[in-house]
């Protein structure tokens, strides 16, 4: 239960870095320890320094939102979600997904994060799969085939794939 706080905390101290206004480098060099500490049990795998964190911080605080590289924001909420699916329960792991996925750019109408936490198989083939997904409408409007025309999701990230319409 420790590894899950600590992943909890990271993300949620790394979420307090890159969207403040100002950059704090005391608690910049926090997370960056944070990590080295936890980066064996989190799927984001980047290059973590303070020049990188700088780099996000300015990702986010950028005014001009037209030149932002968001691939870097996406890569990090898609990790959030990966490690945290499980501990979705937990307000405080919910409310840190959030959290990134509004600084990310991820627009929660059209783009659907889904992560398979247990599989349990039966007799014949078939399965009892447990997903946690970021919209329980939005799962409701990709699995309704009568509606596909009018389907607003566009992407859905499984896992480690993306499906894209």
């Amino acid at each position: 239960m420790k590894k899950v706080w600590e992943k909890i905390d990271f993300y949620n101290c790394l979420y307090g870095i890159i969207s403040y206004a100002n950059f704090y480098t005391s608690s910049a060099q926090d997370v960056v320890k944070m990590y080295e500490g936890i980066k064996g049990s989190i799927t984001w795998k980047v290059d973590f320094s303070m020049e990188f964190l700088q780099r996000l911080h300015e990702i986010c605080n950028n005014e001009n939102k037209k030149e932002v590289d968001y691939d870097i924001l996406e890569d990090l909420v898609k990790s959030a979600f990966r490690d945290l699916a499980k501990h979705l329960r937990d307000p405080t792991a919910r409310n840190v997904v959030n959290y990134l996925i509004n600084i990310s750019g991820c627009d929660s109408d059209t783009i659907l994060f889904v992560q398979k936490t247990n599989v349990r198989e039966l007799a014949d083939g078939y399965a009892v799969v447990t997903l946690v997904v970021s919209s329980s409408e939005g799962l409701d409007q990709l699995l309704s085939l009568n509606e596909m025309p009018r389907n607003p999701i566009e992407e859905v990230y499984l896992d480690e794939r993306i499906f894209t319409r």
